[in-house]
């Protein structure tokens, strides 16, 4: 089986039981209210559409991947509804539209890479001072995320070429980027075209 325009991929699980927590804490949950955390990003490539030539993704490549293909709909009539990226749900076998790749890797040893203008960037934390009334605290010192500011964990070939590669400080596009968690971490995916600047 090929696609002419999509990817067919396997995966091992859609959701998995348990999510860390960026502190390394294990948590049992339920993939109904914690599809986000659960799914699972993994998946290997069956094969490559057929329009695209010289595909840089081969046959047998892992791929991490938009995992809202996972994502049913429950209806009270109809029961669950399975996705239309499905193929068969069994045997862990979808569709994908190219769009949907974020990285992907010859194997578990190789570094991920973009693919085609994706990138994951892990955006910067601010901490903020505490609020003090006398001495008393009144708000404890938390963590803010920065919506200007990331560090590049996985670029792609053409912003390699331009100098941003992994560990690259940049200026991105305010409010943009998809949450993309792994191992309890929150990256976030955009594209070329938000990343404005290189910061020195």
């Amino acid at each position: 089986m090929r696609g002419y325009n999509d990817f067919i991929i396997k995966v091992d699980f859609a959701y998995a039981k348990t999510f860390k927590t960026e502190s390394g804490l294990e948590l049992h949950a339920d993939s109904r209210f914690s599809q986000d955390r659960l799914s699972n990003r993994v998946a290997t490539v069956m094969e490559t559409p057929m329009v695209i030539q010289n595909c840089e993704i081969k046959k047998g490549y892992q791929v991490l991947i938009d995992p809202s293909i996972f994502y049913e709909n429950t209806y009270v009539v109809n029961g669950t509804e399975e996705t239309p990226f499905t193929i068969d749900k069994n045997k862990g076998i979808y569709k994908l539209d190219p769009k949907m790749i974020v990285c992907f890797r010859e194997d578990e040893n190789a570094e991920w890479e973009g693919y085609n203008e994706s990138l994951l960037v892990l955006p910067e934390v601010i901490n903020q001072d505490d609020v003090k009334s006398s001495i008393i605290i009144i708000e404890i010192k938390e963590k803010k995320i920065s919506e200007e500011y990331a560090t590049v964990v996985y670029s792609n070939t053409k912003l390699e070429s331009e100098y941003v590669k992994i560990g690259t400080r940049i200026l991105k596009t305010q409010d943009i980027g998809i949450s993309f968690w792994i191992d309890g971490i929150d990256y976030h995916w955009i594209n070329n075209r938000h990343v404005l600047a290189i910061m020195n």
